[in-house]
């Protein structure tokens, strides 16, 4: 049994830890990996969401205490503007003792009214919170430098803007406390008449600010118009590193305070390196809608990670356990089936040596191992029943094999004389099919010349058709001729006439210079330049006369020669008709030739295909006799095949009597 130990790699164990369980915490510890990634980038995005609800609910609660005291300074200012309250000093203490009670927050208010005369003094009214005081209220009535200050500010604001709102003014330190004020000009009739105004102490902004903190969890900073106004960071802080009315611009904070502002209401996260803590933080920062205040709420990222991180490491312990629970199971599963597929195996090895005799031990376990023993038992039942069977077949399946073998030999002489005939055969078939082919090329050359002698002939009719109408075209060119000549002789026949009535005038021209050369030498020296007009216009009478007879004799010249044209032209165009008539005699006797050449073309044509087809029925009989003599020699050699088969038959037979020899059999086989 010892012997059948396989190595731990090569066992079910060994494979089941190899295959099974490492693949398994491999698989689980990257799909934890992933869930991780995964996990921290939520994680990420639900604190950067977190933040981003924090800073809205902090500048929320800030915009709510901005936007009570400007709307209490403006109920103030509405009040004297609208109700009437404009110089009565009483009635302006009243009012503002009422909001003191109303407002607990306020540490000031007072009403600054222009003065009833030009040149006078202000109204003033300024109400503080006082413990040492009657009520715990004091009533000034002076104007000081910081309320000046404030009034000429809101004053310069109306004016140059025309605008009616609450105005929020830088922090400022008076007395023992640091205030921030928002006032409200008055306006009557287009016209600056005084300011009201509410004034608050930093301190109220550090308790909302630290009640905020608190409950968000976070460093909270406020700044307006360059300055801060509080941080819950001061209340650890030394006095003198305090950031309360210390200049954003220089500090460490000033980067993230100025570069991610937006517009009021917007809220942007950002991660990075706190230049105070040295560690990186996340920050919430938005503008205020009421009073341009910045808010920033810094949280740092390690914090809000550890929750993160130990949770993991919890997730991961409970993971990691689980997988080693399972796989303590199937490491005891996998010994109980690995003993029983040793047992398998030993049971095996006495098969493949051919012991039958020994029977498989009982399984013991109804699982698939236990199946297995089952099916080797068996298997040797089988064995013991289909190796007796085969002793028995052995023997008659010898005498089989001797009969086929004599009657392979007889079928190899059979094959071996019809492959002579298919051979002599395909030799045959072979001329036949070399000859057709010669003749189908020499009957595809004639055809082909018989088609270049039909292009040919087509090409002598185009032609003979394009002579024709070139010689129409030159009959009807000459008879054109003919008649423009004739309209160029009648043409000279009306020039004559004209020249007629030249050669007259110039008759009566020159028997009238001649009377008036008489007349002007009647009149002796009077008449002389008439005679000399008379004279001038006798040898222009001449030269006309001349120039008549030379157009005349021109004339006549031009007829002479239109006539002889019109005499050529006749007999061009009866030269030109007999030509025609050789044309079209000609033409119809190659259309006769190209009938022939037509018909003939087509004749060769269908000898052609006649051929083509004999020649591929020689083909298809020269490849049929070609396969015939192919399977001739695959007979002969199936035959031979078929003897060296029955003896390696017998050989076999042999071999397998010797090994059912070897197989030991139960008693009874």
């Amino acid at each position: 049994m010892n012997e059948s130990i396989l190595p731990f790699r090569q066992r079910l164990v060994g494979k089941m830890v190899l295959f099974g369980i490492l693949p398994t915490i491999a698989l689980i510890g990257l799909i934890i990996g992933g869930n991780v990634v995964r996990a921290y980038g939520l994680f990420e995005e639900h604190v950067e969401r977190e933040l981003a609800d924090a800073t809205r609910i902090a500048a929320a609660e800030l915009d709510l205490q901005n936007q009570r005291a400007a709307v209490t300074a403006e109920l103030i200012g509405r009040a004297h503007v609208d109700g009437g309250l404009l110089g009565n000093r009483t009635a302006t203490v009243d009012l503002l003792h009422g909001v003191f009670d109303s407002h607990p927050e306020l540490q000031a208010v007072s009403v600054t009214q222009e003065p009833a005369s030009p040149g006078g003094q202000r109204i003033v009214v300024h109400l503080e919170r006082d413990r040492s005081a009657p009520q715990g209220v004091r009533v000034e009535t002076g104007e000081d430098a910081l309320h000046r200050e404030a009034y000429e500010d809101a004053q310069r604001r109306a004016d140059r803007d025309g605008r009616v709102d609450v105005v929020f003014s830088k922090p400022v330190a008076h007395e023992e406390a640091t205030l921030i004020q928002q006032s409200f000009p008055l306006v009557r009739a287009g016209r600056f008449v005084g300011v009201a105004a509410v004034e608050r102490s930093l301190l109220s902004v550090d308790g909302t600010i630290a009640s905020v903190g608190q409950r968000i969890g976070g460093d909270l900073f406020v700044a307006t118009q360059g300055q801060y106004l509080a941080a819950t960071t001061d209340r650890d802080t030394p006095a003198d590193q305090r950031l309360q009315l210390a200049p954003v611009a220089g500090s460490p904070l000033e980067r993230m305070m100025t570069t991610y502002i937006d517009s009021p209401g917007v809220v942007r996260v950002v991660r990075a390196v706190d230049p105070i803590l040295g560690s990186e933080c996340y920050y919430g920062v938005t503008r205020l809608r009421e009073g341009d205040w910045t808010l920033m709420v810094r949280r740092s990222a390690s914090g809000a990670a550890d929750q993160f991180w130990s949770t993991l490491v919890a997730n991961s312990a409970s993971a990691l356990l689980g997988v080693a629970a399972i796989a303590i199971v199937l490491i005891l599963v996998a010994r109980g089936v690995g003993s029983r597929l040793e047992r398998a195996v030993v049971a095996a090895k006495r098969i493949a040596e051919g012991n039958l005799s020994e029977p498989v031990p009982p399984p013991g376990v109804a699982d698939e191992s236990g199946t297995l023993l089952e099916a080797f038992e068996q298997m040797t039942q089988n064995l013991n029943r289909i190796v007796g069977q085969v002793r028995h077949a052995s023997i008659q399946i010898n005498s089989t094999s001797t009969e086929l073998a004599a009657t392979s030999r007889q079928l190899e002489t059979t094959a071996t004389g019809f492959g002579a005939s298919a051979a002599d055969v395909a030799a045959a078939t072979r001329q036949i099919s070399t000859t057709g082919e010669e003749l189908l090329h020499t009957m595809q050359a004639v055809a082909d010349s018989a088609a270049g002698a039909a292009e040919k002939a087509q090409d002598s009719r185009n032609g003979l058709r394009s002579m024709q109408t070139s010689v129409r075209r030159l009959d009807d060119a000459a008879h054109s001729v003919a008649a423009r000549l004739g309209t160029i002789n009648e043409k000279a026949q009306g020039i004559n006439a004209i020249v007629g009535t030249i050669t007259k005038v110039a008759d009566e021209t020159n028997l009238l210079s001649v009377n008036a050369a008489i007349e002007a030498e009647k009149a002796g020296e009077f008449g002389l330049g008439f005679l000399i007009v008379a004279r001038e216009i006798r040898r222009l009478a001449d030269q006309t006369a001349s120039a008549t007879l030379d157009i005349e004799r021109m004339i006549r010249q031009m007829q002479g020669a239109v006539a002889a044209g019109v005499v050529e032209m006749d007999r061009f165009g009866e030269s030109l008709r007999a030509v025609l008539d050789d044309v079209d005699h000609v033409g119809q006797r190659v259309q006769g030739i190209i009938a022939h050449v037509e018909d003939d073309t087509i004749r060769f044509v269908q000898v052609t295909e006649g051929m083509r087809s004999q020649a591929a029925g020689a083909k298809q009989i020269d490849d049929a006799m070609r396969s015939l003599s192919v399977g001739a020699r695959r007979t002969i050699e199936s035959a031979g095949e078929f003897g060296s088969a029955a003896a390696e038959l017998q050989t076999a037979i042999g071999s397998l009597k010797s090994a059912v020899a070897m197989v030991r059999l139960r008693e009874g086989n």
